[in-house]
């Protein structure tokens, strides 16, 4: 177990998205809970050394209840590199999600199906329900007992990639706070999602070994019709992918003692087709683009960051300086190649 473990501060703090009007992303943010906090900004000069973007940039950190992570930073760039994920499918390597917990989940399904038939540009799934994977080893007895069930929602725009979940008779109270007052009734994030293909998980070893989350739960999904994850991720025939959460370390091993803050990671074994968006998964880009984490000791950190030579090791390890929050921070894309930005607690 690597000695700076402890520096992680509970687990991903922040989603980053890039978005070309800030109001009206504030307005959109806060029908799921979200309210504006501090704002910043960065010139091109200090925007190119710490993101590798060469814009100006101005940033809001939103809130949502007391929650600590899983919260959203917004990014709005004066030049944008390009249009960032869009509708890409869930399963493209570079895929950035957020799923957030809600008690009415067709509440979400009737605001979004209502925007697609006024024609706006969103996409949809489900919502899909999941009767094996929640119920660990609980028999189902339809009729004669409590089902106990998880059902997802997906919704893709331009600039934002949501799930919200709802659990039937599963205790996850600490996994998150619903704002019942907001119009979507979301929490914040709880976990946040990340895939790559390939066939050793230990690419993932990173986040564990060097920023500290704790490993959870290991799942292997098969290509199946009509089952939620197989579905999810749009398996093929002889497709199939290992799932697998690393957790704030304060986080349980069982439902009702989980954290919000998770990061779920995915690899798709033996795929057949598989864009690479990793490079429109980055800063600069609108949309989903960046997670943050936040470290006690950030010098360390980086130091091991800096000597990590697994898997070709972190790449493009900027050095430690003041991000638009005044917060001493530095970036680097991680060995699955993904760009992350770490901050001193």
């Amino acid at each position: 177990m690597a000695s700076n473990k402890s520096n992680l501060i509970g687990g991903l703090y922040e989603i980053a998205v890039g978005v070309s009007d800030l109001e009206q992303a504030l307005a959109f943010w806060r029908a799921f809970g979200y309210v504006p906090g501090p704002r910043g900004r960065l010139e091109a000069a200090a925007s190119t050394e710490l993101y590798g973007v060469t814009s100006a940039l101005e940033s809001v950190r939103l809130h949502h209840g007391k929650a600590t992570h899983g919260l959203i930073r917004l990014l709005r760039w004066d030049m944008p590199v390009g249009t960032g994920l869009g509708h890409a499918p869930l399963r493209s390597t570079g895929s950035r999600w957020s799923v957030h917990k809600t008690d009415d989940i067709m509440n979400g399904f009737n605001h979004a199906e209502t925007a697609r038939q006024q024609g706006q540009d969103i996409q949809l799934r489900g919502p899909l329900i999941n009767v094996r994977s929640t119920a660990r080893g609980y028999k189902q007895k339809p009729f004669f007992g409590p089902i106990r069930a998880s059902h997802n929602f997906q919704m893709t725009l331009p600039e934002a990639r949501i799930v919200t979940m709802q659990r039937f008779n599963i205790d996850i109270s600490r996994y998150g706070t619903v704002a019942a007052d907001a119009l979507m009734r979301t929490s914040e994030g709880c976990h946040m999602g990340l895939v790559v293909t390939g066939e050793d998980i230990s690419l993932f070893d990173f986040y564990d070994d060097v920023l500290g989350f704790r490993r959870g739960k290991k799942v292997h999904i098969e290509y199946e019709p009509g089952y939620t994850p197989s579905d999810f991720f749009d398996l093929a025939p002889g497709e199939h992918f290992t799932e697998f959460d690393l957790e704030d370390p304060a986080s349980g091993e069982t439902p009702e003692t989980q954290l919000p803050g998770r990061l779920r990671v995915f690899m798709i074994h033996n795929a057949q087709t598989q864009p690479d968006l990793r490079e429109q998964s980055r800063p600069g880009h609108l949309g989903y683009c960046l997670y943050t984490a936040r470290m006690n000791d950030l010098i360390a950190t980086r130091a091991a960051v800096m000597a990590y030579r697994k898997h070709g090791g972190a790449k493009n390890v900027t050095a430690i300086q003041s991000d638009e929050f005044g917060t001493a921070a530095f970036s680097f894309s991680a060995p699955d190649g993904y760009a992350w930005t770490l901050l001193q607690a």
